[in-house]
């Protein structure tokens, strides 16, 4: 049986020696964080151009939205950076020919599963903001605050990957695909 942990590809570059969880990982992080992106955009364009139906002043106007969307554009772009920087240094040892071990495996799904949940907190409250405006369907707010919520069941980002993670850092044993 082919060994997850130690992948043998017949072609392809060092990526392809990445474990498949570590793979995907990155590849639901990376979607997820541009999901979460794309609502931010959307509530900023509702922001600007809106007034609801029964507020006394438009999104732009109000100060928790101001917050809001500052502090969700650095969480965004501080766990898209966090996931480059560390799969950066994954693909480096991998190109040397070091296979990754339990610890780093863990580390880098624990990391996507982070950019995932960041990329599912601003994506709830960038429709809960947006009110009536997502609410009507069809609106892009809608797809991607479903869409993101249903990427985040997937089993490479359950929380077990924090699990693993801090097991690894507390020097416990783990399983890195459990």
């Amino acid at each position: 049986m082919w060994d997850l942990l130690k992948p043998k590809p017949r072609r392809g570059g060092p990526s392809y020696l990445f474990p498949p969880f570590s793979y995907v990982a990155k590849e639901h992080g990376s979607v997820a964080i541009g999901a979460a992106r794309r609502a931010l955009d959307e509530l900023i364009q509702i922001a600007t151009t809106t007034r609801g139906t029964f507020r006394s002043s438009r999104l732009d106007e109000r100060q928790v939205v101001h917050r809001f969307i500052g502090q969700a554009d650095l969480k965004l772009r501080a766990a898209r950076a966090l996931m480059h920087e560390r799969y950066d240094q994954f693909y480096d040892s991998v190109s040397k020919g070091n296979l990754p071990d339990g610890a780093a495996i863990a580390d880098v799904r624990a990391i996507c599963l982070h950019a995932t949940d960041v990329a599912i907190e601003t994506a709830t409250t960038c429709y809960h903001f947006a009110g009536n405006t997502g609410l009507h369907h069809p609106h892009v707010m809608g797809r991607l605050l479903r869409d993101l919520n249903t990427a985040g069941l997937h089993q490479v980002m359950s929380d077990t990957a924090y699990e693993n993670h801090g097991k690894f850092r507390l020097g416990l044993p783990a399983d890195p695909l459990a």
